[in-house]
């Protein structure tokens, strides 16, 4: 795969970190940034497809919140008399 190169700054505790995390898998300081992003990128993709799996349950805001003793009224409709 191509890359395109780039250049980052790092606050200094961060560059210590990620230096000890490459040094720590074996990996150089650029093939540590780019494990890391895409483990980051991962983490955010799960969270967005968390939020849009609860936002479809929804929230308990439902004023339906009798839904358990007339669940067959929901499901089927009213009764006809």
């Amino acid at each position: 795969m191509n890359k395109i190169r780039t250049q980052i700054q790092l606050d200094p505790p961060d560059y210590d970190r990620v230096e000890e995390f490459a040094h720590s898998h074996g990996l150089s300081l650029a093939g540590a940034v780019r494990l890391l992003v895409r483990r980051g990128l991962g983490k955010e993709a799960q969270r967005e497809g968390w939020a849009a799996f609860l936002s479809l349950a929804g929230t308990g805001d439902d004023p339906t919140d009798d839904v358990a003793s007339n669940h067959n009224q929901y499901l089927h409709g009213p009764k006809n008399s």
